[in-house]
């Protein structure tokens, strides 16, 4: 897929372009952290960590693919090698977390990752402004010290989207194949006895049909006997 119109700015002047406050911003916002979540991982996967995520050094870059749509990524411009840092993974993880909660709520100037303490205690109410469906993830690294890549926990987010989905298809399927099955017994209505007479239709009908084949027999029989007398 092609992509076109590249531009690039700081993480400051992505802030300063899209708003959280925004209802059509928010996919845009996800979509860089995301960016940034995957290239920091790019980074722990050759042994190095993120040393500085000041915004004004952070780099987004921005583009559209041959549909239109934008797609981002990312780069850090202060880092060095796991072991030669006082940063540890975990600690870019949760710096990063930081950075995404102080985004989302338009007040990044009152985040401190160095002192975590006011945000792990009022997570809830820096929860409200944020999409509900990243809320968990946030969470599990701001309050409990989970250290999980923000990509990876979407992959898995939505493999148990599609399990579900399986399930459901099946369970639909299920029930179809089991309501034709009822539809195909019930095709040949079956009749109740006739308790009124306590006979059933069966020998009712069979009774009915028996007639004409009696007045046939008479009207060959009765003949036969007045010649016979005659």
């Amino acid at each position: 897929m092609g992509v076109d119109n590249y531009k690039t700015m700081t993480l400051n002047q992505f802030i300063n372009t899209y708003s959280s406050s925004s209802e059509k911003d928010v996919p845009i916002i996800n979509d860089m952290l995301l960016a940034l979540d995957k290239k920091m991982k790019m980074y722990h996967d050759f042994n190095y960590v993120i040393t500085s995520f000041d915004i004004n050094k952070t780099y987004i870059y921005e583009a559209k693919d041959s549909n239109g749509n934008l797609i981002f990524d990312a780069d850090y411009s202060e880092y060095a090698p796991i072991g030669k840092s006082s940063f540890a993974p975990k600690d870019n993880v949760f710096y990063l977390a930081c950075l995404a909660v102080g985004i989302y709520n338009n007040c990044l100037s009152y985040i401190d990752p160095s002192k975590p303490k006011f945000l792990k205690e009022n997570f809830n109410l820096f929860a409200e402004n944020m999409p509900q469906e990243v809320v968990p993830y946030y969470r599990g690294i701001i309050e409990r010290g989970f250290s999980v890549y923000l990509n990876e926990f979407i992959d898995s987010r939505n493999e148990q989207e599609i399990a579900k989905m399986q399930e459901e298809a099946k369970r639909m399927a299920d029930e179809e194949a089991e309501r034709k099955k009822k539809e195909n017994k019930n095709s040949v209505p079956k009749v109740k006895p006739n308790s009124a007479w306590g006979i059933n239709s069966d020998a009712a009908f069979s009774s009915i049909s028996f007639f004409p084949l009696i007045f046939l027999l008479l009207g060959v029989i009765i003949p036969i006997i007045f010649l016979i007398l005659s």
